[in-house]
């Protein structure tokens, strides 16, 4: 619009007579600006917000048809209305095919050209407020994603933090299981001055347990620069030692008769040390939990298993992931207790975040998901084999190292 307010209408015609009767025609509702040829017409574009081009076809140099694809290029926003004192069906095809608004062929009523040309500024008009409320809309869907996103980084805090203190409740368990052995052991010698030396293994135990409880919480300030878990080959021999060695007070207390049935060959799996330990700790505990008869069995079972190899009571899960990992081998490790079982309708959730089936009052709900996220950023998979009123069986599938 020009300084009165009036929107610009840029009137292109080689024809002084005809720039001047347009001109004349619309002088009193719109501000406008005259070029006797197309390359002029163009000009005007780069310095002046036109509403509305009023373009003849026929020109010397650059004709009217060739000069509305310029313009719909520059400004697509701008309406063009053609004029031609020949008439063709030719003509009209290329006007609307290259955007063109309108049509009109000299001499032309006055009436229907301002008609015409108020009619394509209101197009214009609506043409810019939608572009201007699409622009809005992005506006508010960038600032959106960007609280979303802050709301995702303060979730992954969240579940960061929750994850850390249900990690530390696996070692501080072994802790008190391990403690209330000294201390029965210290009962039964009448508080000898020496300890035993079974004794002082186990406060060694309670040392190393309460550093990697340190260890986890300083994690999580490390979290945002780690490069996540490390993988690193591992003997599974030293895996089962350490669980066997951790997991001992738990079944002890609880009555728990427990077994290893290790591999017959060495074996060694691609994983982070921390994680897979961990991933079985859980997974016991969760068991010991469960099971509720007085003859309470925990096992568990490890072996190799070749890329082409077809698993025991192999579930569709576990047959997508190996179908995506043909080259690989893994090692299966599966834990199997006596408990009473999951039912059929509660296995497919039972990896989500915060869904429990344990009666244990302070559960969370969060050590499967820890379990599983924990055995896909090794490269392993973790899912529930079988389960029944006679007892479940976990199996996590972990690479070989190649």
């Amino acid at each position: 619009m020009d300084d009165n307010g009036k929107p610009k209408v840029l009137i292109i015609d080689d024809r002084h007579s005809s720039r001047e009767s347009v001109s004349f025609a619309l002088v009193r509702r719109y501000d406008c600006l005259l070029a006797e040829d197309a390359q002029k017409g163009l000009d005007f574009l780069d310095k002046d917000e036109v509403s509305v081009v009023i373009l003849d076809i026929r020109m010397p140099g650059l004709s009217g048809i060739e000069a509305l694809r310029l313009i719909k290029q520059k400004a697509p926003t701008v309406e063009v209305i053609m004029l031609t004192g020949y008439a063709s069906l030719d003509t009209a095809k290329q006007s609307i095919t290259h955007g063109a608004y309108g049509y009109l062929t000299k001499p032309f009523d006055l009436a229907d050209l301002r008609s015409t040309v108020d009619k394509a500024y209101e197009k214009r008009t609506q043409a810019i407020r939608i572009v201007e409320e699409r622009d809005n809309l992005k506006q508010t869907v960038n600032v959106m994603k960007r609280e979303i996103g802050n709301l995702s980084r303060l979730a992954d805090v969240g579940w960061l933090s929750a994850g850390i203190v249900h990690e530390m409740k696996s070692p501080l368990t072994a802790i008190l299981g391990y403690a209330e052995l000294m201390l029965r052991h210290l009962e039964a010698r009448d508080s000898q001055a020496m300890l035993p030396s079974e004794s002082a293994r186990y406060l060694e135990i309670i040392k190393e347990e309460t550093i990697r409880c340190a260890e986890m919480a300083k994690s999580l300030l490390e979290a945002a620069r780690s490069g996540g878990s490390r993988p690193q080959p591992i003997p599974i021999s030293r895996v089962l030692d350490n669980v066997e060695t951790l997991i001992r007070p738990q079944v002890h207390i609880n009555h728990v008769r427990f077994q290893i049935e290790r591999p017959a060959e060495p074996l060694e799996i691609l994983s982070d040390p921390d994680d897979i330990l961990q991933v079985i700790l859980n997974l016991l505990l969760n068991a010991t939990h469960a099971m509720k008869s007085d003859k309470k069995e925990l096992r568990i079972v490890a072996y190799a298993v070749e890329p082409t190899c077809d698993l025991p009571s192999c579930t569709a899960k576990e047959k997508e992931f190996l179908s995506r990992n043909q080259e690989v081998p893994f090692v299966a490790l599966e834990v199997l207790d006596n408990g009473p079982g999951i039912a059929p309708d509660q296995i497919e959730r039972i990896f989500d975040p915060f869904y429990t089936t344990n009666s244990v009052p302070d559960s969370a709900g969060l050590g499967l998901p820890i379990c599983k996220e924990k055995a896909e950023r090794n490269s392993g998979h973790i899912d529930v084999v079988k389960s029944s009123s006679e007892g479940t069986t976990f199996r996590i599938l972990i690479p070989m190292p190649k």
